[in-house]
């Protein structure tokens, strides 16, 4: 879930600046649309069981739990806009700090450890699905944290301390960065380092794009699984293609594209209670990954 919820949380405290037009803040308007979700969430999840006819309660705990979740990172993002709304200044300096220290200890995890998973159970492991579950959340968050300390340290006001922690910060989220193998991650900080280049001044884009491409190039030298990883993804196996309807111009695609057109338009069978909250395939008769 992860995710799903970094992103709009840091949204929803970029949010939390005050309008010129007066003094009104967007949190007013979020956190009712936020408890109407939540309430429509849980009676659509309390369904599941009568609507699918599953044999037993698995999915509806899951279900719950996995809501009660979800429910605890928007409380987190709603707590934290209201923190740093009163605050003043000082607290919002400290959030960005909070956000630059967590990113930097993220990736030097990643980086000592090379993303190893041999200290967990070997449990977690039984088919290639479960490493995919673990190694999303990570790079989603990487590229998350990456584009928001790159996006302040080049465009956004902060103080010149922070920018200075930050240029170091970021060489080693990156060096972590690439042990991270989940390939959403890479693809969203991709797109999101585009616009923060776009966005930047010129002097400051170039240098930011020597120093990203002199990064990539040294970890595809050096980094036989990442460099595994591109080859896999920009050259893939023709079978595998043709087998699964996979690719995009070529380039793997992880089966996204196809899973996407295939489950949208199911989206029209029940718009209102959609096919189950966050339970997948089985009855429900959409993809195993949709």
């Amino acid at each position: 879930m992860t995710d799903f919820l970094i992103g709009p949380y840091i949204v929803l405290v970029l949010l939390s600046h005050p309008r010129t037009n007066g003094r009104r803040r967007y949190i007013g308007y979020l956190t009712p649309t936020l408890l109407i979700f939540l309430w429509w969430a849980f009676i659509a999840t309390l369904f599941i069981g009568i609507r699918f006819e599953y044999y037993n309660q698995d999915h509806l705990v899951s279900g719950l739990l996995k809501l009660g979740k979800f429910s605890l990172y928007g409380l987190a993002g709603v707590a934290t806009i209201r923190a740093i709304g009163r605050g003043g200044p000082s607290t919002r300096r400290g959030f960005y700090w909070s956000l630059l220290i967590s990113a930097v200890l993220i990736g030097l995890t990643l980086l000592v450890t090379e993303n190893s998973t041999s200290a967990l159970s070997p449990d977690l492991f039984d088919n290639g699905s479960s490493s995919v579950y673990l190694d999303n959340p990570i790079t989603i968050t990487m590229a998350i944290l990456i584009v928001f300390v790159a996006g302040s340290l080049l465009v956004g006001n902060v103080s010149s301390a922070w920018r200075r922690a930050a240029a170091v910060g970021l060489v080693l989220m990156g060096l972590g960065f690439v042990f991270a193998e989940g390939r959403g991650g890479w693809l969203a900080c991709i797109v999101g380092l585009t616009y923060v280049f776009l966005r930047a001044r010129l002097s400051r884009s170039i240098f930011a794009l020597f120093i990203a491409v002199s990064l990539f190039m040294y970890t595809y030298d050096q980094i036989p699984n990442f460099r595994h990883t591109i080859d896999r993804t920009l050259y893939p196996d023709e079978t595998y293609l043709t087998t699964y309807k996979a690719g995009v111009f070529g380039i793997d695609d992880g089966v996204r594209l196809r899973t996407f057109l295939e489950e949208a338009p199911k989206i029209a069978y029940s718009p209102i209670l959609g096919q189950g909250f966050f339970h997948r395939g089985g009855q429900t008769g959409i993809y195993s990954t949709g």
